[in-house]
């Protein structure tokens, strides 16, 4: 009977509130819409959880969020086209561009920085890691 009432109690003081927290604080995907003057479309969605950043760079867009950072060419914004995915261990928080270099913020997993001279084959130069979340990114200088 004890052991019962213990896992009940544990039920009721830690997994129902974690539950709520999870529901509350969940971020909506991203639909992915394109149009012309007779409307929007739906063309696809964010398939990786919440969408945490973007940066756009000569007409391609590096979208992040859980584990990806994924490459979308939108030179012709009514057709978006995929280009690829960049697999990270951390959570993208967030992306800057700085000329051809793409810094993204993995929280965990520290800052991650990919040459994106060729947009379809970035190349990942470095990682910093760090001792706290890596949640947001300021870059400055030439």
């Amino acid at each position: 009977m004890k052991i019962k009432f213990s896992r009940i109690i544990l039920l009721l003081i830690i997994i129902i509130p974690l539950a709520w927290f999870m529901v509350l604080s969940r971020k909506p995907k991203l639909d992915i819409f394109a149009g012309n003057k007779q409307g929007l479309e739906w063309v696809g969605a964010w398939p990786f959880g919440p969408l945490n950043a973007a940066a756009v760079k000569d007409g391609i867009c590096y979208a992040g969020g859980g584990g990806v950072i994924s490459v979308w060419d939108i030179f012709d914004i009514s057709n978006p086209k995929k280009q690829g995915d960049i697999f990270t261990r951390g959570i993208i928080l967030d992306l800057q561009v700085e000329n051809n270099l793409l810094f993204a913020a993995s929280g965990c997993d520290g800052v991650h920085i990919y040459d994106i001279a060729d947009p379809r084959n970035p190349k990942k130069l470095a990682s910093i890691i760090s001792y706290d979340w890596a949640t947001s990114l300021v870059i400055r200088g030439k």
